[in-house]
């Protein structure tokens, strides 16, 4: 018996160790890839946002003062978001639409390292354009130059009656990161953003830091 159960507890042990080397790996796998995916996630997204007592240009512009010359702020940029509904046909998807300056977009999310398509400076040089990730423009079924319709839950009050508000805008870039923005985030000029939301939406100040995780 003593025999029987000592060949059984080196089998056991010689298992253990021979597996152990393949769990090690799956780890260290596992480990990189939640690392790159998290990289991704935040590849386009600020660091820190930051609202102002109000939304008025003056207020947005003293937050900025008042903050871009902090040792641990590497960018800063204004930024007017909102939730949309995209419309083309019959399809449609909602999105998280963010609005900034050339340098936010660039330096703040860093969009214009994961272009695909098209051009992010188009986005301020032309009047309602939209810069959509991947999945979103393949959901919708449109590629750069098409037509978007952008729907905003901001009631419009007319003579004809109440309407919810709503815009064409023009596909002019086409991003993609491999993650969850890809279906979820598109992008506008700072400019776009305000004559879309109107008083609706965040506005406010974005951050990114040279250390994201302070």
């Amino acid at each position: 018996m003593n025999f029987l159960f000592f060949w059984h507890h080196l089998l056991c042990d010689n298992t253990l160790f021979n597996e152990l080397p393949v769990i090690i790996i799956v780890l260290s796998v596992m480990n990189g890839f939640s690392s790159e995916l998290k990289q991704r996630l935040l590849s386009i997204t600020p660091h820190l946002l930051l609202l102002p007592k109000t939304s008025s240009k003056v207020d947005i512009n003293a937050l900025m003062k008042s903050v871009k010359g902090l040792d641990e702020v590497q960018a800063v940029a204004p930024y007017h978001s909102g939730r949309a509904l995209l419309n083309v046909e019959a399809r449609s998807h909602g999105a998280h639409i963010t609005g900034s300056s050339p340098e936010g977009l660039r330096d703040v999310l860093g969009v214009n390292a994961y272009v695909i398509g098209g051009d992010v400076s188009a986005l301020e040089v032309m009047p309602f354009s939209i810069g959509l990730g991947m999945a979103l423009a393949k959901r919708l079924g449109v590629d750069v130059g098409d037509p978007v319709e952008v729907v905003v839950p901001r009631l419009l009050v007319t003579p004809m009656g109440i309407f919810p508000r709503y815009k064409r805008l023009t596909v002019s870039a086409i991003f993609e990161v491999g993650a969850q923005p890809d279906m979820t985030d598109a992008f506008v000029s700072l400019e776009t953003a305000n004559k879309l939301f109107g008083s609706y939406g965040l506005r406010g100040v974005q951050l990114r830091l040279f250390d994201e995780n302070l």
